[in-house]
C-alpha cells in the first residue's frame, strides 16, 4: 500500500516537472529589445528599454517579416499619427515606423522618425535607410509602431 502511494506521488511529481519543462522550452520567448505597451486594431506600439540596437534587429525581433509590419508610405504614417497620437511619445523622444517605398523596380524598407515638438505636435522629421547602422539607445523609452494583420 505504501509503495503504491509513493509510486502515485512520484508519477505526479514527474508529470508536473515534465509539463514545466515543456513550457520552458516551447513557450514564447521574450523580445530582447521591445515591450508591447498597446495593441490597437491593426497596429501595435512597443517601447524600447531593454537593450541598444539598430533598426533592423529591432523590427526583426518581432518575428513577422519586415514587409508585413511596414506602413505603405510616409503619408500612411502621417495619417496614423493624426489618428493615434495618444499612444505616441510627444515629449521629444522618438516614435519609429517602418515603411516601404518603391525605388526603380524594387520595394525598399526605410525607417521614419516622428518627434513631438514643444506644442506636442508630431510629425515625421527624418527617414533613414533600414540598412544604416545608427544605434538606438534603450534608455530613452522610444516607441516603435508596427502594422498587424487583422484576422
Amino acid at each position: 500500500m505504501i509503495l503504491a502511494v509513493l509510486n502515485f506521488w512520484s508519477f505526479l511529481i514527474f508529470l508536473l516537472l515534465f509539463v514545466i519543462g515543456i513550457r520552458l522550452f516551447t513557450g514564447k520567448k521574450k523580445n530582447p529589445y521591445l515591450s508591447l505597451i498597446y495593441q490597437g486594431e491593426g497596429f501595435e506600439v512597443y517601447e524600447m528599454h531593454k537593450k541598444n540596437a539598430d533598426a533592423k534587429p529591432l523590427f526583426s525581433s518581432l518575428n513577422r517579416g519586415l514587409k508585413n509590419i511596414a506602413f505603405g508610405s510616409q503619408e500612411h504614417i502621417k495619417k496614423f499619427i493624426r489618428e493615434n497620437k495618444k499612444w505616441l511619445r510627444k515629449d521629444g523622444h522618438g516614435n519609429f515606423f517602418l515603411f516601404t517605398e518603391i525605388i526603380g523596380d524594387e520595394e525598399n524598407l526605410f525607417g521614419a522618425i516622428a518627434i513631438g515638438d514643444s506644442n506636442h505636435d508630431l510629425d515625421v522629421v527624418e527617414t533613414r535607410s533600414l540598412l544604416d547602422d545608427y544605434l538606438w539607445s534603450a534608455g530613452e523609452g522610444d516607441r516603435f509602431v508596427v502594422l498587424v494583420a487583422i484576422n
